[in-house]
């Protein structure tokens, strides 16, 4: 996607990345440079991603029933809705195998950055299998050494927490040693 955006000092631009930029800019300058991030279910997995690879001051995260285990999706769970993001991948790789093991969550835990993560686990989860997805993520961030808290909700579905319990996204995080 491209288009034509004139940005507020005058300067004439022609990406979405550069648009972006311009956002983040604007928001770094008002947060000092540093980034909370929050996600639910594929979400929760960008949030992962994101962690690893932004070039900005990543000090919290926050996640709700994050998809972090691709490789049980793809082989345990083939008729689940992850099966067109599947296929369209298969033709941008030449190992499948790999790529969709080397993009899992619960494989990347030693490369997320030190900062606190906050996990909003519902308890009656059917989309997201929980020991195959929270736990085993948890477990491996813990393994690796990362500040992890756990909120279970016993009653909750996929992504689905009730108004009351939103507030979760709304606290703060503690901040990481280093921001």
């Amino acid at each position: 996607l491209r288009f034509a955006y004139e940005l507020p000092n005058g300067t004439l631009g022609t990406s979405f990345d550069g648009v972006l930029g311009e956002i983040y800019s604007s928001l770094l300058r008002a947060w000092n440079g540093e980034i909370e991030l929050c996600g639910g279910s594929m979400g929760g997995y960008n949030t992962f991603h994101y962690a690893i690879k932004s070039k900005y001051k990543i000090v919290a995260a926050d996640v709700l029933c994050p998809c972090c285990n691709m490789e049980y999706e793809l082989y345990c769970n083939a008729n689940h809705l992850f099966r067109s993001y599947f296929e369209a991948v298969m033709e941008d790789t030449e190992d499948f195998a790999a790529y969709v093991r080397d993009n899992s969550p619960v494989n990347m835990a030693d490369k997320l950055p030190k900062i606190p993560y906050r996990f909003a686990v519902g308890l009656k989860d059917m989309t997201l299998v929980v020991s195959q997805h929270s736990d085993l993520m948890i477990e491996r961030m813990l393994a690796a050494g990362h500040d992890v808290t756990r909120m279970d909700y016993p009653e909750v579905a996929h992504c689905n927490l009730p108004h009351a319990d939103r507030s979760f996204a709304e606290r703060p995080l503690p901040r990481s040693p280093d921001g």
